[in-house]
């Protein structure tokens, strides 16, 4: 089966590679797949192979994006098209008409989270199309490492003062004994820290004892590995539409305090992270039934 899946991949951002990892773990399981991933950034990279099975829209805030090669393809082609577990960047005017015909043409949906949904019925969507709510991230298993010991975190210099959030790891690492270690997702986006491959970076998330910073997918997979997070909103209302599906409370807007969102989190950890994980079983289950839906489209 011959699969392409669209997004914001294939350009060194670890975090959008983690959910290219979370999707073809998940299809691969139930099919022999020949995958074809299309990155959306650069024009040279808009190949659509001929002969395709299936499209997939996956992760990343993509609805709301300017599509104009994907649209094309669709209206040409009668490829089954899916759109699994988008988000909703802020809708722009003279993107709707684009993104309605994405959203009209697509015979399954999921999106990111409840945020999505209320951004997507505002502009005039038909939501009834939806049937899952969840990142993709979420198809990812817990990896099982030993915690290392250390606070580890992303500090991205989009949307925020970056000396905030240098601060806040400050703040962080004076409550408890743990060093720092910052790691870099995307060069050239300016991530600050140590530059690792992708399965290095990858597992040093995974082995971390606590998590914090501004990039969305990190912290999920922080969450998957029951490790106590906390995410920093960032732009398009990403981080509260990834919490809104497992109903998580401990992520905070730029500005906001840390301190006493960190002393609550430790505070109720213990009790909570029994209950945080089977809410992201749920959502990994939803996201497994809609694998197995869109194999028989």
């Amino acid at each position: 089966m011959k699969i392409g899946l669209v997004g914001f991949y294939g350009f060194n951002a670890y975090s959008d590679e983690f959910i290219v990892k979370a999707i073809q773990d998940a299809f691969n399981k139930e099919a022999d797949i020949e995958w074809h991933v299309i990155g959306l950034l650069h024009k040279e990279y808009y190949v659509y192979p001929e002969d395709l099975d299936l499209i997939i829209l996956g992760g990343g805030s993509l609805l709301g994006s300017y599509l104009p090669e994907l649209t094309l393809y669709l209206a040409i082609n009668d490829t089954p098209f899916v759109i699994f577990g988008t988000g909703v960047r802020d809708l722009e005017p003279e993107h709707i008409k684009m993104s309605r015909y994405i959203w009209n043409r697509a015979s399954l949906i999921g999106v990111r989270g409840w945020v999505s949904e209320e951004k997507l019925r505002d502009a005039g969507f038909d939501t009834s199309k939806i049937s899952v709510y969840g990142d993709p991230i979420f198809l990812l298993e817990d990896e099982h490492l030993i915690k290392d010991g250390y606070l580890k975190g992303v500090v991205r210099p989009h949307n925020v003062n970056v000396q905030w959030v240098v601060d806040c790891l400050n703040i962080i690492q004076g409550k408890t004994p743990r060093a720092i270690r910052v790691l870099k997702f995307a060069s050239e986006q300016g991530d600050y820290g140590a530059k690792l491959g992708l399965l290095e970076t990858y597992n040093e998330v995974c082995s971390a004892s606590f998590w914090f910073g501004n990039r969305l997918h990190p912290f999920c997979v922080a969450l998957i590995n029951d490790i106590p997070s906390i995410a920093v909103e960032i732009e398009f209302r990403k981080v509260e539409d990834v919490c809104s599906t497992i109903n998580y409370p401990y992520w905070i807007r730029p500005d906001e305090n840390i301190s006493d969102m960190y002393d609550l989190l430790m505070q109720n950890w213990e009790e909570e992270r029994e209950s945080i994980k089977s809410r992201i079983d749920v959502v990994r289950s939803d996201l497994k039934d809609m694998v197995k839906e869109c194999l028989t489209l």
